[in-house]
């Protein structure tokens, strides 16, 4: 550059200036969102995610609709499973639901609530739904605030029954008593018959821990069988050392049905915060 001269032209010296100012304002633009990811990501961490993932054993069965065509099947495949789980020793609650919280599974949908506090257009809100067994809550530490669990006695056979989470209820029944208060599936014109609020749970993030997930109402299994469960059931110990034995389980009560998405609930909720942690490594990086 020099051409064989101590002085340079004023040209390359400024091209090197520009090129050195750059790079500084890169370098701290780099510096200062690895930073606030950072942050974010701590803060993250921080978040009540509405459950206990402490201790609890997780994995996925799904029924062929070729064998488990009735209803009466579905619900006698997953009360007995469920019977002889909840029996195994070091087994404190054994419960299922249809889509687990920050797996990517379960569904949501137009839900209808009977409530005049907020105007008619505003009573159809979309929903996290989830069909659960009795025990899920209590396998997954989901605090009651008020009313009841699912219980033995809510069957086919009985009035349809809801449990709704603390989200839904202060904003569709503020300063009353949602117990007893009606919703249904489907927006106003379903055939979906009321169901009666009977329990009102903590809010679930069930989607990701970032931000609160929809309303969400859970209705119960068997009044509403659902195909492809997801077992949650709360050990005293290490829950991975009880997969063998529940496999042996299902394969007792159906040998050609595979277990799959086999994890302890600490590993799903890791799994969840994959994409933020690899993105704050190679921006740290």
């Amino acid at each position: 550059l020099k051409s064989g001269r101590n002085t340079e032209s004023r040209r390359p010296k400024q091209l090197r200036s520009v090129l050195v100012i750059c790079e500084t304002a890169l370098s701290l633009l780099l510096v200062a969102g690895a930073g606030l990811l950072l942050r974010s990501f701590a803060q993250v961490l921080k978040v009540d995610p509405g459950f206990r993932p402490e201790g609890v054993l997780t994995l996925r069965v799904a029924l062929p609709d070729a064998v488990y065509s009735k209803p009466d099947q579905i619900r006698g495949f997953y009360a007995n499973l469920l019977d002889r789980v909840q029996r195994l020793p070091g087994v404190r609650f054994a419960g299922a639901v249809s889509g687990l919280p920050l797996s990517g599974e379960g569904g949501a949908g137009t839900t209808t609530v009977d409530s005049q506090s907020v105007p008619l257009d505003n009573t159809t809100p979309e929903a996290d739904q989830r069909v659960v067994t009795p025990d899920y809550f209590k396998a997954m530490g989901i605090s009651l605030v008020r009313g009841r669990f699912f219980e033995a006695r809510d069957t086919n056979g009985t009035p349809p029954v809801a449990i709704v989470d603390e989200s839904l209820a202060e904003t569709y029944w503020p300063n009353q008593n949602p117990i007893g208060r009606r919703v249904h599936s489907g927006g106003r014109g379903s055939n979906d018959p009321w169901s009666t609020v009977v329990g009102v749970v903590r809010h679930v993030h069930n989607r990701t821990l970032e931000a609160r997930s929809r309303v969400e109402v859970y209705w119960p299994a068997a009044q509403r069988p659902y195909s492809g469960m997801t077992l949650a059931v709360l050990t005293s110990g290490n829950p991975m050392n009880l997969v063998p034995t529940i496999q042996r389980e299902v394969a007792a009560r159906d040998p050609n049905l595979p277990v799959y998405h086999v994890r302890s609930m600490a590993e799903v909720m890791g799994d969840s915060l994959e994409r933020r942690r690899l993105a704050l490594i190679l921006l740290g990086s």
